[in-house]
């Protein structure tokens, strides 16, 4: 069983700059029983870093419309059964289980704020201008707020199919965003400059070795890289090859649509 102290000295060990933004990934399962659970992790990662943020999404909202404009990765019409169990989105609605336990333990927290997109929120401590700085026109501004803060990514049991840095790189690179919509209370909205499939991430990994720090907790992986020296990296990866960290999946609408709007540039 992981305590507190191996928690804690791991990720010291990773020598984050203290005044460092850190934007976290999580599976805390990976590591096995923790004593004290979530908490003890919040713990060490708040000791670790006094600005901590965390993905909140709730692609629970996410409505599938009959019709749409072309070109937009997705079919329209294919999920009428589900759009019945579409949950409203509000402020206390729960993360998606898919980002872990650690990620709605940490929304829950008192001092925790959350920003308001309907499908791709976050959350943080002392971080409330990044939060803010979210519209449903540009739903990564918080990780461009980060960037400038000189943040860092952290993966805590996960790979890079869970960095949302490199949406927003992709983004930055020019690579085509999507349109989708979402319940809230009230209606359903159209959210503009979503991205696209992240299956073909862990193409990254080597490009990003050399600036990663790893250690090992309990015999799983803990990794951070700098933000900033990640765009860098992962925009030169871009321009060298356009066709870079899509997924090879024939069934996904997302990277056919990618490749498609390549081709027709060219």
């Amino acid at each position: 069983m992981l305590s507190y102290r191996e928690v804690v000295t791991a990720l010291i060990d990773l020598q984050i700059p203290a005044d460092s933004p850190v934007l976290v990934h999580s599976d805390q399962e990976q590591f096995g029983e923790i004593r004290g659970g979530s908490e003890t992790m919040v713990s060490a990662l708040y000791t670790m870093a006094k600005r901590l943020m965390f993905p909140a999404y709730t692609t629970s909202t996410m409505v599938t419309p009959l019709v749409g404009p072309v070109e937009n990765g997705m079919v329209y019409g294919s999920n009428l059964e589900g759009n019945l169990a579409v949950q409203k989105f509000h402020p206390n609605l729960k993360v998606d289980g898919s980002l872990g336990s650690l990620a709605e333990k940490f929304r829950q927290l008192p001092q925790v704020s959350r920003s308001s997109h309907p499908i791709l929120s976050f959350s943080g401590i002392n971080l409330d201008s990044a939060l803010q700085s979210q519209t449903l026109e540009d739903p990564l501004a918080p990780l461009a707020s980060l960037s400038q803060a000189k943040g860092w990514v952290l993966l805590l049991g996960v790979d890079q199919t869970a960095n949302t840095t490199l949406h927003y790189i992709e983004k930055l690179a020019g690579r085509k965003q999507f349109i989708r919509w979402a319940r809230t209370e009230d209606t359903i909205i159209e959210c503009a400059n979503m991205p696209g499939c992240p299956d073909g991430f862990n193409e990254a990994t080597p490009v990003l070795q050399s600036i990663s720090r790893t250690v090992s907790l309990n015999g799983c992986q803990v990794t951070a890289i700098p933000m900033n020296l990640m765009i860098h990296r992962i925009k030169s990866m871009l321009g060298d090859d356009p066709m870079a960290l899509l997924c090879n999946r024939p069934d996904c609408e997302s990277c056919t649509e990618i490749r498609a709007a390549h081709k027709n540039d060219n």
